[in-house]
């Protein structure tokens, strides 16, 4: 969670594309935050749409994608200790899981929108930069 100031970034020097404006880039890496509270889709369209045009979205959109990805991966073991769990009266697991998949891209979406490169704590790094 390191806080690193964003500046307007073309990658690779493309002239038929147009160059966001700062506030565009936070605006969208918001948003592939926040879209991921919907599932996997939004960020994986963010990322798809921008990833030449915004490094800051791109990067957003990876930590998005990789995050909802490990709690894709997490909630069927959650469920499994889950019901171990009702042997023993105990649902923390998936409680933990469900609060986190809300929590954290709320928490990713505003250090985002402050200019901030966010990394969840918890992702999985499954497809890197």
């Amino acid at each position: 969670m390191s806080a690193q100031p964003i500046q307007a970034s073309p990658l690779s020097g493309n002239s038929h594309h147009a160059e966001l404006s700062p506030e565009a880039e936070t605006t969208l890496g918001m948003f592939a935050h926040l879209s991921g509270l919907m599932g996997i889709v939004g960020p994986l369209v963010v990322y798809l749409v921008l990833k030449e045009r915004s490094l800051f979205a791109r990067k957003q959109a990876l930590e998005a994608i990789n995050f909802h990805l490990t709690v894709i991966l997490a909630v069927p073991v959650g469920i499994a200790f889950a019901f171990a769990g009702n042997l023993f009266g105990s649902y923390q697991p998936i409680t933990v899981i469900v609060a986190s998949a809300f929590i954290f891209p709320i928490v990713a979406a505003t250090n985002a929108g402050a200019g901030q490169l966010y990394r969840y704590p918890v992702a999985i790094r499954f497809i890197k930069n």
